[in-house]
């Protein structure tokens, strides 16, 4: 089961990302072997106190991936709507475009991708760009890679 959930005052539209289409490519890129993914938006505040909390990072991110089992995968991403909108807005790129792009990122992590170097990081982006490109394919949208 894959849930979205919105924790406090989330500057986020509900009809702003395609949710099923995005749920139904989630399954696909795990072949179905989830047992639950919670993907929580949340404000800056909330993530950099999950971030010192669990992670002893005191800082704001982007998004935070906590993985609890792996067959099935059992998962949190914890994605900050404020940093994304600042990225976009950074980054030059379509809101709906940098959301998915930074969901796809927490299941790269998911399937063992890190991104400590600047090598791994490289890699992450290739990875990212390569599932907004099936996304867009298999939705017929068109992509921006600007990020």
């Amino acid at each position: 089961m894959i849930t979205l959930i919105f924790i406090g005052k989330v500057k986020l539209k509900k009809p702003i990302l395609p949710y099923n289409n995005i749920k139904k490519f989630i399954k696909t890129c795990f072949k179905n072997k989830i047992e639950y993914i919670n993907i929580i938006f949340c404000s800056k505040y909330y993530i950099k106190k999950i971030n010192k909390k669990y992670l002893q990072h005191d800082y704001c991110t982007d998004i935070i991936t906590f993985e609890y089992n792996t067959n099935p995968i059992e998962s949190e991403l914890f994605i900050s709507t404020d940093i994304i909108q600042e990225n976009a807005n950074k980054f030059h790129v379509d809101l709906e475009n940098e959301y998915l792009r930074i969901i796809f990122h927490g299941l790269l992590h998911l399937k063992g991708f890190k991104d400590r170097t600047e090598l791994e990081k490289k890699i992450m982006k290739k990875q990212e760009n390569i599932l907004l490109k099936k996304f867009y394919e298999k939705n017929k949208k068109k992509m921006d890679t600007k990020t």
